[in-house]
């Protein structure tokens, strides 16, 4: 959407005439009034009509209008070209989180919309594809041919992202892919070079990287304001497991390894990661000591940060929900 340049303000039309040129010209222009500009394209035809547009300005600038500026960029944009303008989505696996990633983007984002679902059974999702204004289908082949689909969003088993990810880069769309990237070092190494090489865009679902309290960490501990770092903490728990049904592919121990580490604890280690680096070494321990699905509810490590820094990451899948992370520094914690 355009964005409100400065409204209800009165101006001269001086300014309003410099604006205007300056944005055809493609020539900055600072807060509704030229305060001051660097001509790009340095040649005498945009000096000329510069002084144009000042000589018509000064004959007029008696006279103040009231006016809601737009900065645009070379057109006006209408509510159509703003929907030609969004990036276009399939989600495939539309379960409970395939299911929230839509309504966490139709109708609220501006620059990316979901229009497709892939789905082995598309029938059991007519209701909340409809809702949603979604087209149904059950081949991924079919929406990555599909010229006007420039993104595909995985949230699907964690051991089919890396295929999907090759096969999408390599029809050139771009990737969302819900986390764990893959189960596998290897296979996530893989994953980036490939998109790398088709240039394509790879995204990967750490939402709370952008978290105002974890952003206001790390500007801290990058102002050293605590000190040099020590230790980590992370915890990230909740009762998650006791939604996972036993014929689910959440139940199975190659997809959910380390119980809760996939679906939580990655988050809390995402963090620490983003923090103080790679991890030199770990320690864990999981069991399931609450459910009878199949997959672990208690896990936690030891780690050791190639910078030197120690750590500790616990993650349950079987109690009150708690997230926290705590950074610990030599001249006080955060």
């Amino acid at each position: 959407m355009p964005r409100l340049w400065r409204a209800g303000a009165t101006v001269s039309p001086l300014s309003l005439v410099l604006f205007v040129w300056g944005r055809l010209a493609d020539i900055p222009v600072f807060g509704g009034d030229v305060s001051c500009w660097r001509n790009r394209r340095q040649n005498i035809r945009n000096m000329w009509l510069a002084a144009a547009a000042a000589a018509i300005g000064q004959i007029a600038a008696n006279f103040p209008v009231f006016i809601v500026l737009i900065s645009l960029d070379h057109q006006l944009l209408n509510a159509d070209h703003v929907e030609n303008l969004m990036m276009r989505a399939a989600v495939y696996g539309l379960g409970r989180w395939g299911e929230t990633l839509v309504k966490s983007v139709n109708g609220k984002s501006e620059t990316i919309r979901i229009v497709a679902g892939i789905s082995r059974s598309p029938e059991d999702h007519e209701d909340f594809a409809s809702e949603y204004d979604l087209q149904l289908t059950n081949s991924y082949a079919t929406v990555l041919s599909d010229p006007s689909i420039d993104a595909v969003v995985l949230a699907t088993p964690h051991s089919q992202h890396i295929d999907q990810i090759c096969q999408a880069a390599h029809a050139g769309k771009h990737v969302f892919v819900e986390k764990p990237l893959t189960l596998t070092r290897q296979d996530a190494v893989s994953a980036v070079e490939v998109c790398q090489q088709a240039g394509v865009t790879l995204g990967i679902g750490f939402g709370r990287r952008f978290r105002p309290a974890y952003l206001e960490m790390l500007r801290m501990i990058r102002n050293d304001e605590i000190g040099n770092l020590l230790h980590i903490e992370g915890h990230h728990s909740g009762p998650s497991g006791y939604r996972v049904e036993r014929n689910s592919w959440r139940a199975d121990q190659v997809e959910s390894p380390a119980g809760a580490m996939t679906a939580r604890g990655i988050h809390a280690l995402d963090a620490m990661v983003g923090i103080t680096g790679k991890v030199a070494s770990v320690y864990a321990f999981s069991d399931s000591r609450e459910l009878t699905t199949g997959i672990d509810d208690t896990t936690s490590m030891l780690l050791k940060f190639r910078n030197g820094v120690t750590g500790y990451l616990a993650t349950i899948f079987v109690t009150a929900n708690k997230w926290f992370l705590q950074v610990y520094g030599s001249r006080g914690w955060v």
